[in-house]
């Protein structure tokens, strides 16, 4: 399985699932300079379609040994308190939401692990400047450039439509700007985040869990409570970047991937501020709307 990196995480071509391994990695696609967004959210689709093939994957993992998968920081010796679940999703941002909506949709027992007092919390400093949640473009697709091909299913399952259809049954009105770009009536994220919430609180949450790896067969979380470890059928990664740690984006987990020999794409900004000197032209104007 060859995989592909898009901004900071791995994402397989194929996605397979095998016993007491990390079996998906849900990205954050962001935003880059002039490409449309690709909503966070969006990649939870693949979550259903993987657990489909759980049995059989689960099968050929026995009889393999579960060769081939990602093994990630084995520190022996459990220690701490213990607890099982059907299906681990690791990150409480919009990927990780997501993730654990459609894995319970599907009929499966999550536990939610966020490292942060409280959930996405930067979707919503996001939605401080209107929340730009897709955009509306023909060529949608072809902005992705070389990553157009091996997104294509990923956008034809859940693309711009999709989306809005998304937080339109969430009870928020959308609009489209002049640019194509769609938002939130409201423009901010709280309202969308509130109705969010309260769609998944059959799903169990933990926050101020931080994970720490793998200890044996469980994956270890640091928490207010002492070490905690989580027995598990599938897991889910959804760790976000590096781009704002006070928000949970700490890249915290890239070590303890690279470690086992994962690999990384490094680090790099999306949308950033540039600071360039003031031409002679424009320094009369310094300070005036433009």
């Amino acid at each position: 399985m060859r995989p592909q990196s898009f901004r900071r995480v791995v994402v397989p071509r194929e996605l397979r699932l095998a016993q007491r391994r990390v079996d998906l990695l849900v990205a954050d696609l962001v935003q880059q300079h002039r490409l449309p967004i690709l909503a966070a959210a969006q990649p939870g689709h693949q979550v259903v379609a993987a657990l489909r093939h759980l049995r059989r994957d689960r099968a050929a993992a026995e009889r393999t040994g579960g060769k081939g998968r990602i093994h990630v920081a084995r520190m022996g010796g459990m220690a701490g308190k213990a607890s099982m679940t059907e299906a681990l999703v690791i990150g409480g941002g919009p990927a990780g939401l997501m993730a654990a909506e459609a894995l319970a949709g599907a009929g499966r027992r999550v536990l939610l692990a966020e490292a942060k007092p409280s959930l996405a919390r930067k979707l919503l400093m996001a939605g401080k400047s209107g929340l730009n949640l897709t955009k509306e473009d023909p060529d949608f697709l072809a902005a992705y450039g070389a990553a157009a091909d091996w997104l294509a299913p990923i956008l034809a399952a859940f693309g711009p439509a999709e989306v809005r259809a998304w937080a339109e049954g969430l009870g928020q009105p959308l609009f489209t700007g002049s640019t194509g770009r769609v938002f939130p009536e409201a423009m901010k994220a709280s309202p969308l985040l509130r109705a969010w919430l309260r769609r998944l609180e059959g799903i169990e949450t933990r926050t101020r869990w931080r994970w720490q790896g793998w200890d044996c067969e469980a994956a270890l979380f640091d928490t207010p409570e002492g070490p905690q470890h989580v027995t598990t059928e599938v897991t889910v990664l959804a760790l976000g970047g590096a781009s704002w740690a006070r928000l949970g984006s700490d890249g915290a987990w890239a070590p303890i991937l690279a470690a086992e020999g994962v690999p990384l794409s490094p680090f790099r900004p999306a949308n950033v501020g540039l600071s360039v000197d003031w031409s002679a032209h424009m320094t009369p104007h310094f300070g005036t709307p433009v």
